[in-house]
């Protein structure tokens, strides 16, 4: 769509785009009179905000959302605070992810449990996402032994994994703990702690925070 449109004309150009998608029609609907400067000084800060807000509505309508959460307090609340994230994020990647997230959390019951994962994925980076999985998809791969405690399953794959991620991600094996160790303030990683035989730290898991996410977002967050 040309990005010189006026703010109400873009939310028009949305709801006649989906006029046949009663629900998603109502959720652009209510930008309708907020969120859009329309100055000369920001028209490209508009410009990329409406990019933004169509990306995430475009991923909002393949989720098969129910027009009856229109009727949700709790839904709608989750809807402005996704929209807030949205409209604040530099990666497309990240846009698609809240969308997936919105969609994927539709039957929760727990109002504070989608806030506390918005926040985490708000505060972590596309790198720092894709560190994730990898890290599961070694985990997955693994065989299940039953003479191995789990941290002795983990240091199995560990040189591995700790190779493929600061090849695919470009980053150092000296940077790669500190990124870790970030992760690990989201809750979706958590480091071995405790007394085991030759070990001294620096080897860990993902957590079923990190689980769930993957799981809202339809088996994989990239």
């Amino acid at each position: 769509m040309d990005a010189a449109v006026k703010p109400d004309l873009f939310i028009d150009y949305l709801v006649t785009r989906y006029a046949e998608n009663p629900f998603i029609r109502a959720l652009a609907q209510c930008l309708q009179h907020g969120g859009f400067a329309d100055t000369p000084l920001q028209a490209r800060y508009d410009r990329i905000q409406r990019t933004r807000f169509e990306l995430f509505i475009d991923e909002l309508a393949v989720g098969g959302l129910s027009g009856e959460l229109l009727n949700s307090d709790d839904f709608l609340h989750r809807f402005f605070c996704t929209t807030k994230a949205v409209l604040t994020a530099r990666r497309w990647e990240k846009i698609v992810l809240f969308g997936k997230l919105l969609n994927g959390y539709k039957q929760a019951a727990d109002p504070d449990e989608y806030e506390e994962m918005l926040q985490s994925l708000e505060q972590m980076s596309i790198r720092e996402l894709s560190l994730l999985q990898i890290l599961k998809t070694f985990e997955l791969a693994q065989a299940w032994d039953r003479n191995q405690n789990e941290l002795q399953s983990t240091r199995v794959y560990w040189h591995r994994f700790q190779a493929e991620a600061c090849s695919a991600l470009q980053i150092s094996k000296q940077e790669l703990p500190g990124y870790l160790t970030r992760l690990s303030r989201t809750g979706m990683y958590c480091e071995f702690t405790g007394t085991y035989l030759d070990y001294e730290g620096g080897v860990g898991r993902t957590t079923p925070l990190f689980a769930r996410l993957c799981d809202w977002t339809r088996d994989g967050v990239l």
